[in-house]
């Protein structure tokens, strides 16, 4: 990869700065909001103290975008991108399920309400998601593969992953309310990140494969 010579002096001022400010250090920069933020991935990105009229983040990726100190935000142009709901909204359960379908994690101020996901593909498919984000809801659960926007959600106590693509139960190990998990019809063999669960005076329930039974006796088997 090779740099002209702004750029690489863009580089260095930015390098230099005695500033976290993000208006600020656009400027050192030399970019322009109002065109230069489209279709960027600002993930986590705090916007500090700016006065964002007119800037356009059309198309861009704005989950977890820190924005609570902002000035205009609604004069900002955020068609098309990528954004959490706003966490000050109703609590929305099918807004959950679209958002572990995209991979994103629920908000924060969610998470204390959400004790219980269905996720089987048989079962979602008669529920109310938007059809617009995903036209045929079966298909969408069945590819499910990524729980990583479950790792947070430490109220959780019961899942059902009937019939999806799940196969690494790592981001459940640190939910330690989570006391029911329907595994039937995937293709998980390793439980061992569901050994400290298993180690609770009420340890985790499992189905899998149509058989119930306390994953106690199958991790205990497994190597740590």
């Amino acid at each position: 990869m090779t740099f002209t010579d702004d750029e690489l002096r863009a580089m260095l001022a930015l390098l230099r700065a005695d500033t976290t400010e993000f208006e600020a250090l656009l400027h050192l920069a030399k970019l322009d909001p109002t065109r230069d933020l489209r279709r960027c991935d600002l993930r986590n990105v705090d916007l500090g103290t700016a006065d964002v009229e007119k800037w356009d983040f059309s198309n861009a990726d704005l989950r977890g975008i820190k924005r609570d100190r902002v000035r205009n935000w609604h004069l900002a142009i955020t068609t098309g991108a990528a954004m959490d709901p706003d966490p000050a909204q109703p609590f929305d359960l099918d807004e959950v399920y679209r958002m572990i379908l995209r991979g994103q994690a629920p908000p924060a101020a969610w998470a204390p309400r959400i004790t219980g996901l269905d996720l089987r593909s048989e079962e979602r498919s008669r529920s109310d998601l938007a059809k617009k984000d995903f036209p045929r809801p079966e298909l969408a659960y069945a590819a499910l593969r990524d729980l990583a926007p479950l790792q947070a959600l430490t109220n959780l106590h019961s899942l059902a992953l009937d019939s999806t693509q799940v196969a690494d139960l790592a981001p459940l190990q640190a939910l330690t309310n989570l006391h029911s998990l329907d595994l039937s019809g995937t293709q998980i063999a390793d439980l061992v990140p569901l050994q400290a669960l298993s180690r609770r005076p009420h340890p985790i329930r499992a189905r899998q494969r149509e058989r119930r039974q306390s994953v106690a006796a199958k991790v205990a088997s497994q190597p740590p």
